[in-house]
């Protein structure tokens, strides 16, 4: 259960840190952007590389801490590395979405810290699947589940499963189209925002 729960918990700390520093990072942000000329994805970027970074410490941390509790540490690493750049994508678009909303609409930054802290108890990284018996089938509708999944599996040394990955590209795919949309949309208006 620690293995599982560990992994489970570096996963999330990468998704939620990311998604929730961004809300706010336009606004923080605001005296720079307006005397600047530099595109405002590059903020949201900033954000997830940091946390990204973060992510890459604590793994190395995870690591040392199973081989000196286990004896060894039972890592898919050409699977890990593809599922991180997948969930990466994945939170730099979600971050450039919830940065754009958030400095648009003031009051979501509370609505998305809510949100993330409902996904938490709704995504199994305290709690294993097979707690919700012949309801296990309700996990496949949490995306944060496969993301999630994209990174504690290979670290649990296991192969995550196809549906995860079709999951991962599927949102990668679609919620990175619809914010470059979004995004050259409303790119312009930022700085009348701030």
């Amino acid at each position: 259960y620690i293995p599982f729960l560990g992994a489970g918990l570096i996963a999330w700390v990468f998704l939620s840190s990311s998604i929730n520093e961004s809300c706010a990072v336009f606004s923080t942000r605001a005296q720079v952007l307006r005397h600047t000329a530099q595109p405002f994805a590059a903020i949201p970027l900033s954000v997830t590389v940091k946390h990204f970074v973060i992510f890459l410490q604590n793994i190395l941390l995870a690591m040392i801490v199973y081989i000196a509790v286990f004896g060894n540490m039972p890592v898919a690493l050409p699977t890990l590395v593809l599922g991180t750049i997948i969930v990466g994508a994945n939170v730099f678009w979600l971050s450039l979405l919830a940065a754009l909303t958030c400095v648009r609409f003031r009051d979501l930054p509370q609505l998305v810290s809510g949100l993330m802290h409902i996904g938490f108890f709704l995504t199994p990284i305290i709690w294993m699947e097979h707690f919700l018996g012949r309801y296990v089938f309700l996990i496949e509708l949490n995306p944060a589940y496969h993301l999630v999944s994209l990174l504690r599996m290979p670290l649990l040394g296991m192969a995550p499963p196809l549906e995860s990955w079709m999951v991962g590209l599927a949102l990668l795919a679609v919620g990175g189209s619809l914010t470059a949309i979004i995004y050259g949309r409303v790119h312009q208006k930022i700085p009348y925002w701030l």
